[in-house]
């Protein structure tokens, strides 16, 4: 239950977290009465986790127990029947390369995930409530845990096979709950609201309302949200969201500036969603007439909130202005929802406005980009007077605005740039993180004909033997460099730290390798984590593309043999995101699009290991080890293999190749010529 939340001249204020609110799926259960298998309405359940957008593509309810069936415009469980809805959908499962839309759809032991939910017992129950899944395994339970007496049923939580908490609140038959819980998997707790109001709030593990709370440690995935009883019980408005307030009834939602901001400008417009319609959370909520604003703006050193205007509810995104703010401040401020029957205090929003020094409001980008094409640099800033900008470390003469344009751009412009910007507050000023340029070319090759200098930029490796390492005469071309797992011995390229970073704008990455056991062939991963860093490798005894911050891509053939096979995988970044790709012997053998965030690593290059430390390490020969700056065509990498291995190779299938051997001829011809006029009609009888 909420904290007094007091109305009159003043609100006492509540901070809470800043997060993007998310709905990742409502259901209202008005389907025609039957069994819910199979139902797939209600709003979104579409939701891509890694990609964090909405697909369009929905999932459906399934029976995990008994027959549970919608009635009359709401779901009934009975008798230990119930139903799951996975967050993503249709495809369910933990199937990868391609991942199902249920596994897209996981959060992954990472996060928070909301729950909410009504429910009505219209018998007492041995147990009752909602769970949160990891695909086919309830982990979480939520509602009125089982092992109860009789007469005397709270509600509660309790994780499977594990802990249990109970709350103080009686479960009463016939009485309609709102249920609202968290899956903090940051903050390591679960939390359950018992009818929640717009005085409740979640500001994490530390700071909430909750009426019932459990110590939650675990790191498993989470996929699907499952509702069930062991008597007869009806439940209606199922949700699933990422923040707190979305579940909250007749509040407005997603504050402008957002909830915690930082560097707000001294005026700004207040934006805010009205309340939602209970009955279609689409739209707004029509018996919202106006919205009033509360504020601390005149004090904001006052906890209380005070009256300052109120606006006219349109049904669409609301918004008010406020001008000469103080620099460096704190302010409050909170909207309160007017209907013909009552008002609705909604939760407090905070912000700080700017300082009176610089603030650099976004980083320059790196970037990638043809030789002899325009590359452009942008500090984005406030209060910026003074500009100048470096180039690796050195001022470049004349380079005085926020903006820097280079024109003609070519391998000597290759390198970190950044911009100081200053102000008379703050003459020093404030330096931008470093934005790398490159352009798209061979980035290094490695023959290992008995060296471990690269052919383009004289990049040195370095071997953890002083004796240097071995190389053999039956290279694919050459020499090779031979190595062996276990030993700890593996490549590092020291000076590929920062600058071997371009991955996230594009990549190809080839090798030849001789493969006699699994383990990483080229890397510049962090460690094995979901964020930082690529790798080719061999683990899954195929060519794999370790791509941390999608997971593992992998080939289809067999390349641990003991016979030269060509592995390639890259990244191509297009205006719909990431296209990540690998090769073997020239033919592509797997593909898949990845929108998500991609994490930058700190480590060198390195060759015959995937981590640091000598984890994964590699068994086997490796030869003509490449590395370019983006992506190249499935023709190119074709040639590649064809050129060394003195092989052709088909890298796409031909339309009308009847017979399979890559061209269209006079075999596809004989081939049609077989078929000609013959005819599947039936004629009618005379």
């Amino acid at each position: 239950m909420g904290r007094c939340f007091i109305l009159s001249l003043s609100l006492v204020v509540l901070l809470m977290g800043a997060v993007q609110a998310e709905i990742i799926g409502v259901d209202y259960f008005d389907y025609p009465d039957g069994n819910i298998a199979g139902k797939s309405g209600g709003l979104y359940w579409d939701w891509d986790n890694v990609s964090r957008t909405h697909t369009g593509t929905v999932s459906n309810w399934n029976n995990v127990g008994g027959t549970p069936v919608v009635q009359n415009g709401s779901l009934t469980t009975n008798d230990s029947s119930s139903a799951r809805r996975e967050y993503n959908g249709p495809s369910e499962g933990t199937a990868e390369n391609p991942d199902t839309d249920e596994r897209l759809g996981a959060f992954r032991g990472v996060g928070v995930v909301y729950y909410g939910v009504k429910m009505t017992q219209v018998v007492e129950n041995p147990w009752c409530g909602f769970s949160g899944y990891d695909f086919g395994s309830e982990r979480i339970f939520f509602g009125q845990p089982g092992g109860q007496a009789s007469g005397y049923m709270s509600f509660g939580i309790e994780i499977s096979g594990g802990a249990k908490a109970l709350s103080t609140i009686p479960v009463v038959v016939g009485q309609t709950y709102h249920l609202v819980s968290a899956i903090d998997f940051d903050g390591n707790q679960l939390r359950l609201w018992v009818n929640p109001d717009g005085t409740d709030w979640d500001n994490g593990a530390a700071d909430n309302s909750a009426d019932v709370t459990l110590a939650y440690d675990g790191t498993n995935w989470n996929t699907s949200i499952r509702l069930g009883s062991g008597a007869q019980t009806q439940w209606d408005n199922c949700m699933v969201a990422t923040t707190f307030s979305e579940l909250l009834p007749g509040v407005a939602l997603n504050p402008s500036p957002a909830d915690l901001e930082k560097n707000v400008t001294l005026n700004v417009t207040l934006s805010w969603d009205p309340a939602r319609d209970p009955a279609n959370y689409a739209q707004a909520d029509p018996a919202i007439t106006a919205h009033k604003l509360y504020a601390n703006f005149a004090n904001p050193s006052d906890p209380n909130l005070y009256f300052i205007a109120q606006v006219a509810n349109t049904g669409e995104r609301a918004s008010y202005d406020v001008t000469n703010l103080d620099y460096n401040t704190g302010y409050s401020w909170s909207i309160v929802e007017v209907s013909d029957v009552n008002d609705i205090a909604g939760q407090v929003w905070s912000f700080t406005t700017m300082p009176p020094v610089p603030v650099i409001t976004k980083e320059p980008a790196s970037q990638t980009v043809d030789a002899g094409t325009t590359a452009v640099f942008t500090a984005q800033h406030l209060n910026g007077v003074n500009f100048q900008w470096y180039f690796n470390g050195t001022a470049i003469d004349g380079a005085n605005t926020a903006e820097l344009t280079i024109e003609n751009v070519s391998k000597a412009n290759e390198g970190a740039y950044t911009c100081n910007v200053s102000n008379g507050a703050m003459p020093e000023g404030v330096t931008t993180v470093p934005a790398y340029l490159w352009t798209k070319r061979l980035m290094a090759h490695w023959t290992f004909d008995q060296t471990l200098t690269d052919t383009v930029d004289a990049w040195v490796g370095a071997y953890d033997d002083p004796n240097g390492p071995v190389y053999v005469s039956d290279g694919i071309s050459g020499q090779a460099l031979s190595l062996v797992s276990g030993d700890g011995k593996y490549i590092t390229v020291p000076g590929t730290e920062e600058f071997f970073n371009f991955y996230p704008l594009g990549l190809t990455a080839g090798a030849w390798v001789k493969a006699v056991a699994a383990g990483g062939v080229l890397s510049k991963e962090q460690d094995n984590t979901w964020a930082r860093g690529w790798a080719m490798t061999t683990n899954a005894g195929t060519g794999t593309h370790s791509y941390r911050s999608y997971g593992d891509l992998h080939g289809t053939s067999n390349v641990i043999d003991d016979k030269w096979h060509f592995i390639v995988v890259s990244c191509e970044l297009k205006s719909t995101g990431r296209v990540l790709s690998v090769y073997v012997d020239g033919v592509l053998q797997n593909q898949a699009s990845y929108n998500g965030t991609v994490g930058l690593t700190t480590t060198p290059l390195m060759i015959g290991v995937q981590e640091p430390a000598g984890t994964f390490d590699y068994a086997g020969l490796i030869d003509e080890v490449s590395i370019w700056s983006y992506a190249l065509t499935k023709e190119e990498i074709g040639h590649l293999y064809a050129d060394l291995s003195g092989q052709s190779v088909c890298v796409a299938d031909v339309e009308y190749d009847l017979n399979d051997d890559c061209v269209v001829n006079l075999g596809d011809l004989a081939l049609m010529a077989q078929a000609w006029l013959n005819t599947n009609i039936i004629e009618p009888a005379n």
